[in-house]
């Protein structure tokens, strides 16, 4: 997709062509196996941001007791995820059912969250030309959920609500 769209990036197809060289896409969860043992210096990207699911698992339980190893977390981690106990300076995360020392580097970066802050909200909602039934803030940390809560009740005068994990809402439909 970048190859073929650089200039949804801004940025010269030369650049991407260049990158793109070295880059391997891994297909197979054998191959990620094979990928996380491979001692050589590579760089690796994988979902689950959090690392509390998916491809991640396997780096983590491969690479985590390597001092030489160096996760990188991008963005907002959620309370109770193994990327916020890692951001937070934690010893040690536990992975299917074992614990795993923390001897690899843990750095976060809070700059590249794709989740919006309360004022990105507040626009992208002034869009909205019919008020809704009620809203549901269902991400974030308690406190700035509250927040939203109060702001948009202020703001908007709609009924808003913070439901907690696995409560059942009735919708009026």
């Amino acid at each position: 997709m970048f190859l073929k769209y650089p200039d949804w990036l801004g940025m010269d197809a030369g650049i991407f062509q260049e990158v793109f060289k070295n880059t391997r896409i891994v297909h197979s969860v054998e191959e990620t196996r094979i990928l996380a043992r491979n001692k050589q210096p590579h760089i690796v990207i994988a979902g689950s941001g959090m690392m509390n699911g998916g491809r991640i698992l396997e780096y983590l339980e491969l690479q985590l007791g390597n001092p030489q190893a160096t996760f990188i977390l991008p963005g907002y981690q959620a309370e109770g995820t193994r990327g916020r106990t890692l951001a937070e300076g934690g010893k040690s995360i536990k992975l299917r059912g074992k614990f795993f020392f923390v001897k690899a580097n843990i750095e976060h970066i809070t700059t590249m969250s794709s989740h919006a802050d309360q004022s990105e909200i507040l626009d992208w909602l002034s869009h909205i030309d019919r008020a809704p039934q009620e809203v549901f803030i269902i991400h974030g940390e308690k406190s700035s959920s509250e927040g939203l809560k109060k702001k948009l009740e202020e703001v908007y005068q709609w009924k808003c609500a913070i439901p907690v994990l696995n409560e059942i809402v009735a919708l009026d439909l």
